[in-house]
C-alpha cells in the first residue's frame, strides 16, 4: 500500500439472495452450521479452501483467474490468493436482520498481479502489482441472505491516460460481482441441506404408551383376556338356547292346557 499511487476503496452495497426451497427454515438451519462449514459453503465452483487452524478461523482462499475487457482494455488477473480470518458475530442484529459472520481477507500474490492490455492508440500490456484487503460480512432476514463487503486496494500505476479510471471500474466491478455470487452461493447452500426427521405423530406415542403398560403390569393385560373368555362363554350359553327348542316347548303347555 506504501507504494501505490492509486488506492481504490468500494464500500459496496448489501447484496440478496433468496433461499426458494429451504425458506426460512433452511437459512437459519445452515446459520446454525460451524464457522467452517458456512465458509465452505460460501466458496464458488472454482475456489479452493484451505484450512489453516480451524480454532482460529484461519483459513487460505484461492479465487479463479479473472479476464475482463473494459472501455477498450482488457485486465487480467491469474488466481489471487488471500489469507482468511472468519469470525462469528452472532447478536449483532438490526431489526429482522441477524449478522452471522464477518471474513478478513488480505491479498497475497500481488506482485505483477494484474495484466493490462491496451488497444489504440497505446497498443501495449502493461504488468501493474498491487497490495489490499477486504470485509466480507454475512447475515440474513428470513429467508434472505444478505452479503456485504468493504474492498481497498493500491495499485502502482504508470502515467497512462485513463488508466486509474479502467482500474477503478475493474475493482468495483469485481467486487459487486463477487459479493453477489457468495450471497448467491449461501442460498443454494439452504437448499440443498436436508430436512429434519419429522417427530412421531400421537398414534406412535399411544401404541408405546399401551405396550409399556404391559410390560410394567403384565397382569393387567391378562385380567382383560379373561374378561373376554368369559364374556364370549356367556354369548355361548345365550346363544345355545335356540328358537325351535322354544317354540316346542310353548306348543307342549299348549296341548295340556287344551286336554284340561
Amino acid at each position: 500500500m506504501d507504494k501505490a499511487n492509486l488506492i481504490v476503496r468500494v464500500d459496496i452495497d448489501s447484496k440478496k439472495a433468496f433461499a426458494k426451497i429451504g425458506g426460512q427454515e433452511g437459512v437459519e438451519r445452515l446459520m446454525a452450521r460451524s464457522d467452517q462449514k458456512l465458509f465452505e459453503t460460501m466458496a464458488q465452483t472454482g475456489w479452493t479452501v484451505e484450512t489453516l487452524n480451524e480454532s482460529k478461523g484461519q483459513y487460505m482462499l484461492s479465487l479463479p483467474s479473472v479476464r475482463y475487457e473494459i472501455m477498450g482494455a482488457v485486465i487480467s488477473i491469474p488466481s489471487p490468493k488471500f489469507a482468511t480470518w472468519f469470525r462469528d458475530t452472532r447478536g449483532k442484529s438490526n431489526g429482522a436482520y441477524k449478522e452471522r459472520a464477518q471474513g478478513d481477507l488480505v491479498l497475497q500474490n500481488g506482485e505483477n498481479l494484474f495484466t493490462i492490455e491496451l488497444g489504440w492508440p497505446f497498443s501495449k500490456t502493461l504488468k501493474l502489482s498491487g497490495a489490499g484487503w477486504t470485509r466480507a460480512t454475512i447475515g440474513w432476514d428470513g429467508d434472505a441472505v444478505i452479503t456485504t463487503n468493504y474492498v481497498e486496494i493500491g495499485i502502482q500505476l504508470p502515467k497512462v491516460p485513463g488508466l486509474s479510471a479502467i482500474l477503478e471500474y475493474f475493482v468495483k466491478n469485481y467486487g459487486n460481482e463477487s459479493t453477489l455470487e457468495c450471497a448467491a452461493a449461501l442460498a443454494r447452500g439452504a437448499d440443498s441441506l436436508p430436512k429434519p426427521e419429522p417427530s412421531p405423530g400421537p398414534s406412535v406415542i399411544l401404541e408405546d404408551s399401551v405396550l409399556s403398560q404391559a410390560r410394567l403390569d403384565p397382569g393387567h393385560g391378562h385380567g382383560h383376556a379373561r374378561e373376554g373368555r368369559a364374556g364370549l362363554e356367556h354369548g355361548h350359553e345365550l346363544g345355545s338356547r335356540s328358537p325351535s327348542a322354544s317354540s316346542s316347548k310353548a306348543r307342549n303347555e299348549a296341548e295340556e292346557v287344551a286336554l284340561r
